[in-house]
């Protein structure tokens, strides 16, 4: 348990995970205590998390998954993309699928700010309302050993990004969304 993805299937613990008070408990019970917690019932939805995503080979629909916080206590993604939002998730995959290919490099989608984000997650982590992480259309995203403006150089004329923000010097948010958006945060 606690496996953090790096996109190209191979894991390394979460240190944050593997630390806290919850390591140990089943991720099933936690899941089905925050079911209760938000009275909507969340069923799974789509491939299995581990399945590899097509046209995305490096990369498994877990790693799109939602996180969920119950009682201040976050759970890393375990929360599925719902099945309306997976033909987005798969886009999404397959263009950081492209950014890999082209830096031969890890790009790993980020333990806070995932692909996709249910609802409630969306604004415990202060997410805009109409976040494109709400439908599984974005990524916070790291390429490894490559700054994220070199990443935003490529990728804005070589994928179907259209949305770009420079988190940091170690984090890109790349979306699909309809128009095109820049910011440094």
């Amino acid at each position: 348990s606690g496996d953090q993805f790096r996109g190209n299937s191979e894991k390394a613990v979460n240190i944050a995970y593997a630390s806290s008070a919850v390591a140990g408990i089943n991720k099933s019970f936690m899941t089905q205590r925050y079911r209760k917690a938000m009275l909507t019932p969340m069923p799974v939805y789509g491939p299995d998390g581990e399945a590899p995503v097509p046209g995305a080979s490096n990369f498994v629909f877990r790693e799109g998954y939602s996180n969920i916080e119950i009682n201040g206590i976050r759970q890393y993604k375990v929360d599925p993309i719902p099945e309306h939002y997976i033909e987005n998730a798969i886009k999404v995959f397959q263009n950081l699928q492209l950014i890999r290919d082209h830096f031969n490099t890890p790009v790993i989608i980020s333990y806070s700010g995932n692909l996709y984000r249910n609802p409630h997650y969306n604004t415990v982590s202060g997410g805009s309302s109409i976040s494109q992480h709400l439908i599984a259309n974005a990524s916070d995203t790291r390429v490894v050993g490559v700054p994220p403006k070199v990443v935003y150089e490529w990728a804005k004329d070589n994928t179907d990004f259209m949305g770009y923000g420079i988190i940091n010097d170690t984090w890109i948010h790349l979306d699909l969304r309809d128009h095109f958006w820049y910011k440094e945060y």
